[in-house]
């Protein structure tokens, strides 16, 4: 059933004509003309919650989507040949990063001039967020080599903030339920976490010089996770590049698998590691100091190495001496030392034999069986590799097409649309203007000159006049 409706809908796509109709139908609206006000996307908002993979990668959807995706961008920007693709990247480069602040000031105050709407295209709206997050990672690692606090914490802070209200932003937008479903919005709250836990935990050390050490060491270790985070928080916009984005797929569906085996491998490492640590617990090593096993936690370290072709099985012989078996009795030294050394063979042999079995089952099982595992999902996947594709990268515009403006810090700053919307005062922008104010949709609806006579209501009684026609014929 799902699969026929799922054909229903690419079917009912397919007999649209024209890029009039397209539009409307991914749209959802009765209404030609876009405003900052309206729910735009729902049709195709709908889809992606429902992950509708092949109606959303369709050629039909995606031709609409890249329209969007360009829209007010320059017309040379997509004239082929590479001295033109370096003159826009340069170009890009000054206006999204050179000229930022001012022209974020100037959107705040005047978000309806020519210029701002450039600045409201999707594509810019991603280049000056990725510029900003880049600048978000400079000023994180500069003061680390060369510490200037109040610098590091001024800059980084603020756009701390302004990554915050985008976050709770998007949350307002997308629902806190699908918000948090979004691994990537995940780990931008772990980032912004373990950010703010580490500048409290520095403020509480320079004030408490007691604690300082042990707060700064804390407040390394936070920093530590947050710079892996950060820099994982890039892979996302690979989507972006074709190649890359199709290994980056691949990478992220075969984390279920890794993870798999991740679970089955501690179990078998605690349970080794547990049974190693009774047989070696009471032991010494060859050399007089305590053996390896005889720490659970040590031993639990040398069983993971294990996996990495790191051998351990000179750390399970243990010392041939009476007093290193506790617990024998008043019995003659002879008798203890003949039993003590068949005590210390009865424990390498039970080591042995307990380390064989963990190598057995982890190298030759496991470890073959998480191959097998990704390679089936690796193949699963190549032979759908352009539509997932196409829907990853369709929720990564969504993001900049519904999203906000401003990148962070400058979208702390209350714009003209904000302050207008605070008084009650919700006036339909002109259709000249084409730029969203509060929520920064930009109006597309001179990409695809829209007919006033099509409405949604309209066009859905006639695809489906024209599907039941079609299947009427057909039969």
């Amino acid at each position: 059933m799902v699969l026929r409706l799922e054909n229903f809908t690419i079917e009912m796509l397919e007999l649209c004509g024209n890029t009039d109709a397209l539009f409307v139908l991914l749209n959802g609206s009765n209404k030609s003309e876009v405003s900052y006000m309206d729910d735009d996307w729902s049709t195709l908002r709908e889809a992606i919650e429902k992950e509708q993979k092949k109606f959303i990668g369709h050629p039909h959807t995606q031709d609409i989507l890249q329209s969007a995706w360009l829209n007010g961008q320059p017309r040379w920007s997509q004239y082929p040949g590479i001295l033109w693709k370096i003159f826009y990247a340069v170009f890009m480069l000054i206006v999204c990063f050179g000229l930022q602040p001012p022209l974020a000031l100037l959107y705040t105050c005047f978000p309806c001039t020519r210029l701002t709407n450039f600045i409201a295209s999707p594509k810019t709206r991603f280049v000056m967020f990725l510029f900003s997050y880049l600048l978000f990672l400079v000023s994180y690692f500069i003061p680390i080599l060369h510490p200037m606090f109040d610098l590091q914490y001024s800059v980084t802070s603020l756009l701390c903030c302004g990554m915050l209200i985008r976050e709770i932003q998007q949350a307002n937008y997308y629902g806190l339920k699908r918000y948090l479903q979004d691994i990537w919005n995940i780990i931008d709250i772990i980032i912004l976490l373990l950010f703010f836990v580490h500048i409290s935990f520095l403020i509480k050390g320079n004030e408490d010089a007691l604690n300082s050490l042990h707060l700064r060491l804390i407040s390394e270790a936070l920093q530590s996770f947050a710079v892996v985070f950060m820099f994982l928080r890039l892979m996302q916009y690979l989507y972006l590049v074709d190649d890359l984005g199709a290994m980056l797929l691949i990478f992220t569906r075969m984390a279920w698998d890794v993870l798999t085996f991740i679970c089955l491998f501690m179990m078998v490492v605690s349970s080794t590691a547990m049974a190693l640590y009774v047989n070696y617990h009471s032991t010494l090593a060859t050399n007089g100091t305590p053996n390896k096993f005889s720490d659970l936690g040590s031993g639990i370290m040398m069983l993971i190495w294990a996996i990495f072709g790191k051998d351990h099985t000179s750390d399970l012989s243990i010392m041939k001496q009476a007093d290193s078996i506790t617990g024998i009795g008043n019995i003659t030294n002879v008798t203890l030392n003949h039993t003590a050394n068949q005590i210390s063979g009865g424990k390498y042999t039970i080591g042995n034999v307990l380390y064989g079995m963990f190598c057995l089952l982890i190298l030759l099982v496991l470890l073959n069986l998480c191959i097998a595992m990704m390679s089936d999902t690796y193949t699963k996947l190549k032979e759908n590799i352009d539509v997932e594709l196409s829907f990853v990268r369709t929720k990564l515009w969504m993001d900049f097409i519904r999203g906000p403006t401003l990148a962070p810090p400058w979208n702390i700053l209350p714009t003209f649309v904000c302050l207008r919307k605070l008084v009650g005062r919700l006036p339909r922008l002109n259709a000249g203007n084409h730029v969203n104010q509060q929520s920064n949709v930009a109006s597309i609806s001179h990409v695809v000159n829209i007919e006033e006579t099509i409405t949604y209501t309209k066009l859905i009684q006639t695809l489906k006049m024209e599907y039941i026609s079609k299947h009427v014929n057909d039969k």
